[in-house]
């Protein structure tokens, strides 16, 4: 009985990931709006119906090919290391290892954003948004644990951390490796600096810049 139900586990996560990889190929080939389910259990082998028995939705299938790279964000924030070069706060290194593992998946970044960009309408919809953010903010956790080396409280970490999924997710929607390069220098700096001003207000210390709000400026034509 025990060797049946291991064959039928291994047999659905076959079939799981001929799905996944036919919706990376769909968007691949022609782009997020015209991966259709249709289109999708057609690379897949299926009907739009049976595809609906593993998946309610086409945001459903999109947020299931998220979790590979979710899982891999918050590895790559956990295994980040200070640079000797440039060393920083451990904050810093995580954030931006994080963000370094989608830059690398400009793909499943516009999965990301699509998702997250929904009208809202439906339940089902809804509950996979609520979802996503869930994984991301859970994706984040090594991040968390950096800020609470630095001193943040139990009781505030929850909104720290939805602050830095915000400014982290501003400079995903900003970032355009094909255009738009002020507006990319703009998100990362804007995405430093706000890191540096958690960090010393976590430590306890006082701005360097406060004294001279004109410092705190981003030069949009500079």
């Amino acid at each position: 009985m025990e060797l049946k139900l291991k064959r039928q586990q291994a047999l659905a996560d076959t079939r799981r990931s001929l799905v996944l990889q036919a919706v990376r190929a769909a968007i691949a080939e022609g782009g997020l709006e015209s991966a259709s389910v249709r289109e999708i259990a057609s690379r897949a082998g299926y009907t739009p119906g049976a595809l609906y028995a593993y998946f309610p939705s086409k945001q459903a299938l999109l947020a299931a090919v998220l979790q590979e790279t979710l899982e891999g964000a918050r590895s790559a924030a956990a295994q980040a290391k200070l640079s000797k070069t440039n060393p920083g706060t451990l904050l810093h290194a995580r954030a931006n290892a994080w963000l370094a593992h989608f830059f690398a998946r400009p793909g499943d970044t516009g999965i990301v954003l699509h998702l997250l960009a929904s009208d809202g309408s439906g339940e089902p919809q809804v509950t996979v948004v609520r979802q996503l953010i869930q994984d991301l903010q859970t994706s984040l956790e090594p991040v968390a644990e950096a800020l609470e080396g630095l001193g943040c409280a139990n009781s505030r970490l929850p909104s720290e951390v939805a602050g830095l999924l915000s400014a982290a997710l501003g400079v995903l929607l900003l970032r355009d490796s094909r255009r738009m390069f002020a507006i990319n220098d703009v998100a990362f700096d804007g995405f430093a600096l706000y890191l540096d001003r958690l960090a010393t207000q976590l430590e306890g210390k006082a701005p360097a810049e406060q004294d001279d709000p004109a410092k705190l400026q981003v030069d949009l034509f500079g």
